[in-house]
Formats: C-alpha cells, structure tokens, sequence
C-alpha cells in the first residue's frame, strides 16, 4: 500500500517523518459552535442545567431581568447539533437567587433549589416534571433547613446509589450545612382506621367547608415527615386548632405526594463562611460527593474539599483537606471523570504573595482522588494553570485575571474543557481543552468564543454531559441573555504549517520506504489544470489553489505554474 503517491505535497512532521498530505492529527484543541439564543424573554441571565435521561431533555433555569428576576426553566431538544428550547414557564414566585437543577433519574422528576427573597431568602424547593412543549410544577416546600434560617451558596447533587437529594449551603449565621431529601410515597393507610388516627400538622392550602384541602402534611401518624398534600378528604370530621392546623379523622383522607421529599436535621460540615461552594458526585456503589469551599473560618483562608455520603437518611461527612497553596482562591467548579475516576476542580488562583510568577488570578485547575468512602481524599496530581495568565495590552506587564471558572468532561473524547471570563470590559468567554494522561494535566492552547460582555455564573452548573446526544452542552451568559453551544473537545488539524512543506513527491512510495521529494527550484510536471504564471499555494487536502489555505489559516507558497501540467518549485 503506498503511503505517499506521485505528486502528494509533502510535509515534514516534529518526529522526523515525512507524510503527503492531507495529513492531520488530533489536538488538544475545541471549538464552541452551534449557539442558540434564548430569545424569551427578552432578557435572561445565571443559568444552570441539568439532564433529564427520561425524556432525552436538556433542563435550563434562569432568572428573568423582565419579570422581577423571577425564575424560568424551559427543556430543549437536540437534532444533530442544534438544541431547540421551548417556552419559559415560570417556576419562582418572587425573585429567584442561587438556584440550581438537578434531575432525580429513580423518580423522573427536576429538583430546583434556591433561596427565596418573599419569604426572607429561605432555602426553598421545588419540584416538576417535563410535560410535552412545558413542564408539570409541583407546589413549592420552603423554608427546608429546620431553622427556617436564610440560604447562600446553594449547590445540590441527586445521589443516584441512595436515591436521596444532598443540598450544601451557607445558612444565616455563616455556616456550611447540609441536609438530605428522600422521595416518599403517599399511602392512605395510614388513615382507614376505625379509630381515631393520630393527630397531625400540617401548614399552607386552603379550607373548603371546613375540610383541610391543599394542606401540607408534616407528620402524619408520628412518622418521618411525609410532605404530601391532602387532595380530599371523605368526611367532614375535621377538628381545626390554631396555625399550623392539627386534625384527626375516622375517615379515609385522599392525598398526593405533591412534593413528596422528607428532609433530614441539617449537619455541619464547617465552622464559618463557605463562599463559592460546589460539588462532584461519585456514582457507583459507595455514591458520596466531596464539596469544595473557600473556607472562611480558618486562617489562613485556605481553599477546603470535604467527602460527604448518605448513612441512613443524614450526610455525613470526612475530613476537609486543604488543596491549594495560596488564599483567598475563588470561583471553584468542579466535575467527576467517570473514566480516571477523579474528580476535577477548576478555580481562581489567590491574590495572595503575588499569586503564580507573580501573576495573581490565573486559572488552576487540580485532581482530586477518592474512593467514595469518608477516607481522606488526596490530590495525586500537582495542580496546574489550566489558563496563562493573560497580558493586557493596554499596560504590558499588567495581567487579566480569570473568573466564574467552570470545567466539563467530554466522556466521548475523555478530555476536559475549562472555561472562565477575562478581567476588563468587554469581558471575553476563553476556553482550553485538556486531558489526564498517567496523572499529569496536559492543556492545549486557550481558545476565546465570545461576542460580547460574558459572565458565566461561578455556582451554576452550566456545562453538562448529554449521555444520549453524546454532546458536551455549555449555557453561558453575554450581554444579559443566555446563549447554549455545543462544545467540540477533539478537533482535527491538519499537519500543514507555514514552515514544514518541503516539496512534491517524485513517486509513489511505500510507508517506511525511500521517497525522492522535489524540492526548491524543481520542477513538477506531474500536475493538471494551472494556469501559467500564477502563483500557486499548498491546501490542508493536498491539492494547490491561488489563494493561502485556510480553517486554520496558512500561508505556504508552492510555485509558479510554466504551464497547465508544470509547476516550478519556490
């Protein structure tokens, strides 16, 4: 089989080689192409994603500018490398903050949480489901946390080993806590008794002629908390005290578990503030996710991972390790490789001691290695920049910083994509792809792909995974409205370059064989179709045209034509 073939233009390759073109190899190189604007409303900013593996949906939340801020969460489909968003449908009653999505796959059902700012920024939950072009809400459960206390750095993950929900926040008095949700099913056993059954509470709804319709049930028969809604009741036996109400009834009660998730007491897992918190999950049989946090309450004020797992109904939590050398880090986000099995976290570099080189602000990125077990985790691979530090070219010497860092992993390609936004105004979206060979991050060249004023939100969780479209899905915020894209992590490049092209081959040649190769001042007769005089250039296919190849654009000059069939060699 010949390798190269009479008239081939020929490169040189950085081992030594020579190849005919087209010659191309695999780069740690991506695009983001694809985008599509969330043209409803008008405006749209912060927003998080998840997938639903039922429907085969990307789920996608924001907040409206238009509407007061409130929240709106609308599903897409893709066709090819398209993602088609259908209507919003507003899912927050007032403005929404610090919302996040996760789909709860054994239950086929989203779980939004965020703090609300018409009930005194409690954390509140709701649930729903994808219903045709919309979605089926489920009635709000607020004020989660037992203390009723405010929430900040809301981050949540869908634990599919124990089918619970895990929520990590900030409550009120400057703490990270953690609370656990279980799905429950409704039964109206509990109320078919001939005796009178057990008194409970219940909160919210409505009264219909004295009957408890539409409310909330805490704790129906002394059990775990149930959080299902009484849809009908079959007599009106109904004795009502003060808010919130206590009843008890011969009859059988009707209910639907509406937003059927119990929460567990809230667990600590730190002493002081935890701005910028986020998580990974570990799937397989242990399950557990390890969050990680600036960690205000120490000093210095280092950047903290902490595993977390579900024993019974409760978090319970391992030893926080320190994974950054300097303070003061930001901007963490993280992401599970299911392939190396690590987790990988991507986030501002401190300010501190003149940051790296003297460089303040660069994006780092380190590798976080653990078992699913409340073992301490450790951190094999050094951390590395995943982003130089970038020269403003206004004042030379002078450094952009990155920020609202974010990291996805391609599991087609087994490649990381890391992406943040620049210092300054415009602020430009710069991305770089990446992989872990053997332990050591290896990143390819820094890539921007904004238009305009970027800011992608450090906390939401804007870069998935499609398992079925097998496609790396980025949301990303510019200019106040929201755009989606999808991300390409192995691109294809040719071996042509402005200084490798060494001439035309002479023959044919077998791979490993002798190749006689015309060179400068030669001249090529072997060719077809030139036009005499002009000048010609080398393509990334091989062939010559009269204009510089390009995609990636490259300049290498190949001759004048003497005739339609000769080509002297420059």
């Amino acid at each position: 089989q010949m390798c190269i073939r009479d008239r081939d233009k020929c490169v040189i390759l950085s081992n030594g080689e020579v190849a005919g073109l087209p010659s191309t190899y695999t780069a740690l190189s991506g695009t983001v192409t694809d985008d599509v604007t969330i043209t409803t409303p008008a405006q749209s900013v912060d927003p998080a994603m998840a997938y639903d593996t039922q429907n085969d949906k990307y789920l996608m939340i924001f907040r409206d500018p238009t509407d007061g801020y409130r929240g709106k969460i609308v599903h897409g489909t893709l066709s090819g490398t398209t993602i088609t968003w259908t209507n919003p449908v507003q899912w927050s009653l007032n403005q929404a903050q610090g919302q996040c999505i996760v789909h709860a796959t054994s239950q086929g059902k989203f779980i939004i949480a965020s703090r609300d700012s018409g009930n005194s920024y409690r954390l509140t939950v709701r649930m729903g489901t994808v219903a045709g072009a919309g979605v089926s809400l489920e009635n709000a459960i607020t004020s989660i946390d037992p203390n009723n206390s405010t929430a900040t750095e809301i981050t949540m993950e869908w634990d599919t080993q124990h089918d619970k929900v895990m929520i990590a926040y900030q409550d009120g008095n400057n703490n990270g806590e953690c609370i656990v949700g279980k799905p429950v099913s409704a039964s109206t056993s509990d109320w078919t008794t001939g005796s009178w059954s057990t008194m409970v509470t219940a909160s919210g709804g409505s009264t219909t002629n004295g009957l408890a319709v539409g409310m909330w049930v805490a704790e129906p028969q002394g059990t775990n908390p149930m959080g299902a809604k009484i849809s009908s009741i079959q007599s009106s036996t109904v004795f009502w005290l003060d808010q919130p109400a206590y009843f008890a009834t011969k009859t059988p009660i009707t209910f639907t578990p509406d937003a059927a998730l119990a929460w567990s007491n809230k667990v600590r897992f730190n002493t002081g503030q935890v701005p910028r918190l986020t998580r990974s999950y570990t799937p397989g049989a242990q399950g557990g996710s390890v969050l990680f946090y600036k960690d205000t309450g120490s000093n210095p004020q280092y950047s903290k991972a902490i595993p977390v797992n579900i024993a019974g109904d409760h978090p319970t939590f391992g030893t926080a390790v320190q994974f950054s050398d300097t303070e003061y880090d930001d901007y963490y986000h993280s992401v599970y490789d299911p392939d190396s099995g690590n987790m990988v976290v991507n986030y501002k570099q401190g300010s501190d001691n003149g940051g790296i080189n003297g460089k303040s602000g660069v994006s780092r990125v380190c590798v976080l290695t653990w078992d699913g077990t409340y073992a301490v985790p450790s951190f094999p691979a050094a951390v590395v920049e995943a982003f130089p530090a970038f020269e403003d070219p206004g004042n030379p010497g002078n450094y952009y910083e990155t920020y609202n860092c974010q990291i996805g992993y391609d599991e087609v390609y087994n490649r990381y994509f890391a992406e943040f936004r620049t210092q300054g105004y415009p602020t430009l979206s710069v991305g770089v792809v990446g992989h872990l060979v053997s332990g050591v991050l290896t990143w390819g060249d820094p890539f921007t792909y904004s238009s305009g004023h970027a800011f992608t939100p450090g906390n939401a969780k804007s870069i998935i995974f499609d398992p079925d479209g097998l496609k790396l899905v980025l949301a990303r915020q510019e200019n106040n409205i929201v755009i989606t894209s999808i991300v390409t992590t192995s691109a294809t490049l040719s071996n042509l370059n402005a200084n490798n092209f060494v001439g035309i081959a002479k023959a044919d040649a077998a791979d490993e064989a002798v190749v006689t190769i015309q060179q400068h001042g030669s001249v090529d007769d072997a060719q077809s179709g030139l036009t005499p005089g002009t000048l010609y250039y080398v393509q990334h296919d091989g062939t010559l045209a009269t204009t510089a190849a390009s995609n990636p654009a490259v300049s290498v000059v190949a001759g004048v034509a003497l005739s339609a069939t000769k080509i002297l060699l420059k």
